[in-house]
Protein backbone atom coordinates (compact mmCIF):
# COMPACT_ATOMS: atom_id res chain seq x y z
CA UNK A 1 0.00 0.00 0.00
CA UNK A 2 1.36 3.39 -0.95
CA UNK A 3 2.19 5.53 2.09
CA UNK A 4 0.98 9.11 2.31
CA UNK A 5 2.27 12.19 4.07
CA UNK A 6 0.43 13.21 7.25
CA UNK A 7 -0.01 16.86 8.35
CA UNK A 8 2.80 16.37 10.87
CA UNK A 9 5.19 15.19 8.18
CA UNK A 10 5.15 11.47 9.03
CA UNK A 11 4.01 8.66 6.79
CA UNK A 12 0.91 6.54 7.35
CA UNK A 13 -0.94 4.00 5.30
CA UNK A 14 -4.14 5.27 3.74
CA UNK A 15 -6.34 2.80 5.60
CA UNK A 16 -4.28 2.43 8.76
CA UNK A 17 -5.49 3.74 12.09
CA UNK A 18 -2.32 5.10 13.76
CA UNK A 19 -1.61 8.75 14.40
CA UNK A 20 -4.82 10.19 13.02
CA UNK A 21 -7.00 8.10 15.31
CA UNK A 22 -7.55 8.60 19.01
CA UNK A 23 -5.30 6.15 20.84
CA UNK A 24 -7.37 6.11 24.02
CA UNK A 25 -10.05 7.85 26.01
CA UNK A 26 -7.89 9.04 28.90
CA UNK A 27 -5.90 12.29 28.64
CA UNK A 28 -2.33 12.18 29.99
CA UNK A 29 -2.00 11.98 33.79
CA UNK A 30 -5.75 11.36 34.25
CA UNK A 31 -5.15 8.42 36.56
CA UNK A 32 -2.88 10.62 38.67
CA UNK A 33 -5.71 13.05 39.39
CA UNK A 34 -7.05 12.47 42.93
CA UNK A 35 -10.51 13.78 42.01
CA UNK A 36 -10.77 11.42 39.04
CA UNK A 37 -9.67 8.43 41.09
CA UNK A 38 -12.12 9.28 43.90
CA UNK A 39 -14.95 9.79 41.46
CA UNK A 40 -14.17 6.54 39.67
CA UNK A 41 -14.01 4.64 42.98
CA UNK A 42 -17.45 5.93 44.05
CA UNK A 43 -18.90 5.16 40.63
CA UNK A 44 -17.50 1.63 40.67
CA UNK A 45 -18.90 1.16 44.18
CA UNK A 46 -22.44 2.04 43.08
CA UNK A 47 -22.16 -0.11 39.97
CA UNK A 48 -21.10 -3.02 42.20
CA UNK A 49 -24.04 -2.33 44.51
CA UNK A 50 -26.40 -2.32 41.56
CA UNK A 51 -25.07 -5.72 40.49
CA UNK A 52 -24.74 -7.52 43.84
CA UNK A 53 -26.34 -5.17 46.37
CA UNK A 54 -29.49 -7.26 46.52
CA UNK A 55 -27.48 -10.19 47.89
CA UNK A 56 -25.82 -8.00 50.51
CA UNK A 57 -29.02 -6.34 51.71
CA UNK A 58 -30.08 -7.53 55.19
CA UNK A 59 -33.79 -7.47 54.24
CA UNK A 60 -35.93 -7.50 51.14
CA UNK A 61 -36.39 -3.96 49.77
CA UNK A 62 -40.20 -4.28 49.92
CA UNK A 63 -40.36 -6.28 53.16
CA UNK A 64 -42.75 -4.57 55.57
CA UNK A 65 -42.08 -4.77 59.32
CA UNK A 66 -44.69 -2.69 61.11
CA UNK A 67 -43.03 -3.21 64.48
CA UNK A 68 -39.94 -1.42 63.11
CA UNK A 69 -41.90 1.54 61.74
CA UNK A 70 -39.78 4.74 61.77
CA UNK A 71 -37.02 2.98 63.72
CA UNK A 72 -33.80 5.04 63.91
CA UNK A 73 -30.46 3.60 62.74
CA UNK A 74 -29.51 0.66 64.94
CA UNK A 75 -27.96 -2.78 64.82
CA UNK A 76 -31.19 -4.19 63.39
CA UNK A 77 -31.52 -1.44 60.77
CA UNK A 78 -28.19 0.22 60.05
CA UNK A 79 -29.78 3.17 58.23
CA UNK A 80 -33.10 3.02 60.03
CA UNK A 81 -36.54 2.03 58.77
CA UNK A 82 -39.18 3.99 56.90
CA UNK A 83 -42.85 4.65 57.65
CA UNK A 84 -43.78 1.07 56.74
CA UNK A 85 -40.90 -0.52 58.60
CA UNK A 86 -38.94 -1.23 55.42
CA UNK A 87 -35.17 -1.27 55.85
CA UNK A 88 -33.67 1.93 54.39
CA UNK A 89 -30.27 0.34 53.71
CA UNK A 90 -31.85 -2.48 51.72
CA UNK A 91 -33.93 -0.02 49.71
CA UNK A 92 -30.96 2.25 49.00
CA UNK A 93 -28.93 -0.71 47.75
CA UNK A 94 -31.80 -1.99 45.63
CA UNK A 95 -32.61 1.51 44.37
CA UNK A 96 -29.14 1.88 42.87
CA UNK A 97 -30.04 -0.73 40.26
CA UNK A 98 -33.06 1.11 38.87
CA UNK A 99 -31.37 4.53 38.97
CA UNK A 100 -28.22 3.35 37.19
CA UNK A 101 -30.10 1.24 34.65
CA UNK A 102 -32.58 3.94 33.62
CA UNK A 103 -30.00 6.74 33.68
CA UNK A 104 -27.41 4.77 31.71
CA UNK A 105 -29.92 3.67 29.07
CA UNK A 106 -31.22 7.24 28.71
CA UNK A 107 -27.70 8.69 28.43
CA UNK A 108 -26.60 6.03 25.91
CA UNK A 109 -29.69 6.49 23.75
CA UNK A 110 -29.48 10.27 23.94
CA UNK A 111 -25.78 10.38 23.07
CA UNK A 112 -26.23 7.83 20.27
CA UNK A 113 -29.10 9.71 18.62
CA UNK A 114 -27.38 13.06 19.09
CA UNK A 115 -24.16 11.66 17.60
CA UNK A 116 -26.00 10.39 14.51
CA UNK A 117 -27.77 13.72 13.98
CA UNK A 118 -24.65 15.83 14.55
CA UNK A 119 -22.41 13.65 12.40
CA UNK A 120 -24.86 13.54 9.48
CA UNK A 121 -25.45 17.29 9.68
CA UNK A 122 -21.73 18.10 9.70
CA UNK A 123 -20.80 15.67 6.94
CA UNK A 124 -23.47 16.61 4.41
CA UNK A 125 -23.73 20.30 5.32
CA UNK A 126 -26.03 22.55 3.27
CA UNK A 127 -29.76 22.26 3.80
CA UNK A 128 -29.35 19.01 5.74
CA UNK A 129 -27.24 20.76 8.36
CA UNK A 130 -29.46 23.81 8.41
CA UNK A 131 -32.72 21.88 8.92
CA UNK A 132 -31.24 19.51 11.51
CA UNK A 133 -29.62 22.24 13.59
CA UNK A 134 -32.63 24.55 13.49
CA UNK A 135 -34.79 21.67 14.72
CA UNK A 136 -32.30 21.04 17.53
CA UNK A 137 -32.43 24.74 18.44
CA UNK A 138 -36.22 24.57 18.73
CA UNK A 139 -36.03 21.55 21.04
CA UNK A 140 -33.34 23.20 23.16
CA UNK A 141 -35.57 26.22 23.71
CA UNK A 142 -37.69 24.22 26.17
CA UNK A 143 -36.34 23.37 29.66
CA UNK A 144 -35.46 19.70 30.02
CA UNK A 145 -37.67 19.03 33.05
CA UNK A 146 -40.65 20.78 31.46
CA UNK A 147 -40.33 18.66 28.30
CA UNK A 148 -40.02 15.51 30.39
CA UNK A 149 -43.06 16.38 32.51
CA UNK A 150 -45.23 17.12 29.49
CA UNK A 151 -44.33 13.95 27.58
CA UNK A 152 -44.54 11.58 30.55
CA UNK A 153 -47.86 13.13 31.58
CA UNK A 154 -49.17 12.07 28.15
CA UNK A 155 -47.43 8.69 27.81
CA UNK A 156 -47.73 7.67 31.45
CA UNK A 157 -45.02 6.90 34.02
CA UNK A 158 -42.81 3.86 33.35
CA UNK A 159 -39.11 3.04 33.12
CA UNK A 160 -39.30 2.77 29.33
CA UNK A 161 -41.03 6.13 28.93
CA UNK A 162 -38.54 7.82 31.27
CA UNK A 163 -35.64 6.47 29.18
CA UNK A 164 -37.22 7.72 25.95
CA UNK A 165 -38.07 11.15 27.35
CA UNK A 166 -34.66 11.82 28.90
CA UNK A 167 -32.88 10.59 25.76
CA UNK A 168 -35.11 12.79 23.61
CA UNK A 169 -34.31 15.80 25.78
CA UNK A 170 -30.54 15.13 25.65
CA UNK A 171 -30.23 14.51 21.90
CA UNK A 172 -30.17 18.19 20.77
CA UNK A 173 -27.31 19.06 23.13
CA UNK A 174 -25.30 16.02 22.06
CA UNK A 175 -25.97 16.79 18.41
CA UNK A 176 -24.49 20.28 18.67
CA UNK A 177 -21.36 19.03 20.45
CA UNK A 178 -20.77 16.25 17.90
CA UNK A 179 -21.46 18.57 14.96
CA UNK A 180 -18.87 21.04 16.23
CA UNK A 181 -16.29 18.25 16.51
CA UNK A 182 -17.18 16.76 13.12
CA UNK A 183 -16.91 20.07 11.26
CA UNK A 184 -13.18 20.11 11.89
CA UNK A 185 -12.78 16.52 10.69
CA UNK A 186 -14.68 16.54 7.40
CA UNK A 187 -11.91 18.59 5.73
CA UNK A 188 -9.06 16.35 6.93
CA UNK A 189 -6.85 14.56 4.41
CA UNK A 190 -7.92 11.07 5.37
CA UNK A 191 -11.59 11.99 4.79
CA UNK A 192 -10.71 13.40 1.37
CA UNK A 193 -8.70 10.25 0.61
CA UNK A 194 -11.67 8.06 1.54
CA UNK A 195 -13.88 10.04 -0.83
CA UNK A 196 -11.35 9.59 -3.62
CA UNK A 197 -11.34 5.84 -2.99
CA UNK A 198 -15.10 5.88 -3.54
CA UNK A 199 -16.06 5.00 0.01
CA UNK A 200 -19.69 5.54 1.00
CA UNK A 201 -20.80 8.36 3.27
CA UNK A 202 -21.73 5.81 5.94
CA UNK A 203 -18.24 4.28 5.83
CA UNK A 204 -16.53 7.67 6.05
CA UNK A 205 -18.65 8.81 8.98
CA UNK A 206 -18.44 5.51 10.90
CA UNK A 207 -14.85 4.47 10.16
CA UNK A 208 -12.94 7.64 9.33
CA UNK A 209 -14.60 10.36 11.41
CA UNK A 210 -16.31 8.72 14.39
CA UNK A 211 -13.16 7.14 15.95
CA UNK A 212 -11.50 10.56 15.98
CA UNK A 213 -14.37 11.94 18.05
CA UNK A 214 -14.42 9.06 20.51
CA UNK A 215 -12.84 11.09 23.31
CA UNK A 216 -15.37 13.89 22.88
CA UNK A 217 -18.26 11.42 22.83
CA UNK A 218 -17.07 9.63 25.97
CA UNK A 219 -16.80 12.93 27.86
CA UNK A 220 -20.21 13.96 26.57
CA UNK A 221 -21.66 10.65 27.79
CA UNK A 222 -20.32 11.12 31.32
CA UNK A 223 -21.70 14.66 31.48
CA UNK A 224 -25.12 13.48 30.25
CA UNK A 225 -25.06 10.51 32.63
CA UNK A 226 -24.72 12.81 35.65
CA UNK A 227 -27.60 14.95 34.41
CA UNK A 228 -29.65 11.83 33.63
CA UNK A 229 -29.25 10.55 37.19
CA UNK A 230 -30.52 13.82 38.59
CA UNK A 231 -33.37 14.02 36.04
CA UNK A 232 -34.52 10.44 36.65
CA UNK A 233 -34.49 11.00 40.42
CA UNK A 234 -36.45 14.24 39.96
CA UNK A 235 -39.11 12.54 37.84
CA UNK A 236 -39.45 9.75 40.42
CA UNK A 237 -39.77 12.35 43.18
CA UNK A 238 -42.60 14.00 41.23
CA UNK A 239 -44.33 10.64 40.77
CA UNK A 240 -43.67 10.46 37.02
CA UNK A 241 -40.80 8.01 37.09
CA UNK A 242 -40.40 4.61 38.69
CA UNK A 243 -43.55 3.66 40.56
CA UNK A 244 -43.95 2.07 44.01
CA UNK A 245 -43.30 -0.43 45.48
CA UNK A 246 -40.11 -0.57 43.34
CA UNK A 247 -37.30 0.96 45.42
CA UNK A 248 -35.97 4.17 43.88
CA UNK A 249 -33.97 6.98 45.46
CA UNK A 250 -36.16 9.80 44.20
CA UNK A 251 -39.30 7.92 45.17
CA UNK A 252 -37.88 7.21 48.65
CA UNK A 253 -37.34 10.93 49.19
CA UNK A 254 -40.89 11.70 48.05
CA UNK A 255 -42.39 9.05 50.33
CA UNK A 256 -40.33 10.12 53.34
CA UNK A 257 -40.53 13.90 53.09
CA UNK A 258 -43.58 14.12 55.37
CA UNK A 259 -41.60 12.31 58.08
CA UNK A 260 -38.34 14.25 57.77
CA UNK A 261 -38.83 16.02 61.10
CA UNK A 262 -39.23 12.84 63.13
CA UNK A 263 -37.32 10.39 60.90
CA UNK A 264 -34.84 12.36 58.77
CA UNK A 265 -32.91 9.20 57.84
CA UNK A 266 -35.67 8.19 55.42
CA UNK A 267 -34.82 11.20 53.24
CA UNK A 268 -31.18 11.75 54.16
CA UNK A 269 -29.63 8.51 52.95
CA UNK A 270 -31.23 8.29 49.49
CA UNK A 271 -30.44 12.00 49.02
CA UNK A 272 -26.80 11.34 49.92
CA UNK A 273 -26.76 8.42 47.50
CA UNK A 274 -27.99 10.62 44.64
CA UNK A 275 -25.51 13.37 45.53
CA UNK A 276 -22.56 10.98 45.77
CA UNK A 277 -23.35 9.35 42.43
CA UNK A 278 -23.84 12.65 40.59
CA UNK A 279 -20.64 14.11 42.08
CA UNK A 280 -18.71 10.94 41.22
CA UNK A 281 -19.78 11.03 37.58
CA UNK A 282 -18.95 14.75 37.38
CA UNK A 283 -15.47 14.10 38.81
CA UNK A 284 -14.90 11.38 36.21
CA UNK A 285 -16.10 13.72 33.47
CA UNK A 286 -13.74 16.47 34.60
CA UNK A 287 -10.87 13.99 34.61
CA UNK A 288 -11.67 12.84 31.09
CA UNK A 289 -11.76 16.45 29.89
CA UNK A 290 -8.14 16.71 31.03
Amino acid sequence: MTPRQTPEGGEAATRSVPSRRVAGFLPPNTLRSPSFVIGLAILVFWIAMALVGGRLAPYGPTEVQLLSKLSPPSGAHWLGADNLGRDVLSRVLAGSQSVLFVSSCAAILGVFSGTVIGLVAAYFGGWTEEVAMRLMDVLMAFPLIVVALLIIAVLGPSQFNVILVVAFAFAPYNARVVRAAALGLRRREYVAAARLRGESALYIMAVEMLPNMSGTIVVEFTVRLALAIFTVATLSFLGLGIQPPTPDWGLMIAEGRQYYRIAPWIVLFPALAIASLVIAVNLVAEGLKG
